[in-house]
């Protein structure tokens, strides 16, 4: 394009500019001014969040945890993916407070409004059926159709919106039975 245009003006007598434009001064005019505009980048593919084990010693560690004892008091046997749930979640939640960016706190924040209202209205519509049994599969599945509209900047993955529901257990907003504000209240935390 500019041996084009050093052409054109070369024929028209021009050297003078052609060699201004071509000279290291010119540099940002010629950019500027003469050459293509490029197109912009393709944006780049979203970061996935990576879903991590949890390791023995923590996924022991958690045995204490409020939400395991909320689910263990459910009658619920087998924990280890509510583990992992939690602690994904956990380390996105940290990750956001670490960071401090203002549209990722408030991002956090709805994402965990909009989770805690899924939970209370299931925990509402069981209680009132008397199918408290059924809460955490119901939550689970509206969780997973709620997912795709959390704030896309905490790039969440299915496993990261339960476990925030873990979080609001463990942080005494939630519960898996009838008495889980008494449980919640007489938990120690370690």
């Amino acid at each position: 394009m500019i041996e084009g245009l050093a052409a054109l003006l070369a024929q028209r007598g021009e050297t003078k500019l052609v060699k201004k434009l071509l000279s290291p001064e010119g540099d940002q005019v010629r950019r500027g001014y003469y050459e293509p505009f490029t197109a912009p980048a393709a944006p780049a593919q979203e970061e996935i969040r990576l879903v991590l084990d949890v390791e023995e010693d923590k996924a022991a560690a958690l045995d204490s945890a409020l939400f395991v004892r909320q689910m263990t008091e459910a009658g619920h046997v087998e924990l280890d993916s509510a583990k992992r749930q939690f602690f994904n979640a956990d380390l996105v939640a940290r990750e956001v407070a670490h960071k401090g960016v203002p549209a990722e706190v408030a991002a956090l924040r709805s994402a965990d409004a909009t989770l805690h209202g899924v939970w209370e209205m299931q925990f509402n519509e069981c209680s009132a059926e008397g199918a408290l049994a059924a809460l955490h599969g119901r939550v689970w599945r509206e969780v997973r159709g709620e997912h795709d509209k959390l704030p896309k900047v905490l790039r969440l993955e299915v496993t990261h919106s339960w476990g925030l529901v873990h979080r609001l257990v463990d942080n005494r907003r939630a519960g898996w039975v009838t008495h889980w504000r008494q449980i919640a209240s007489g938990h120690a935390d370690d």
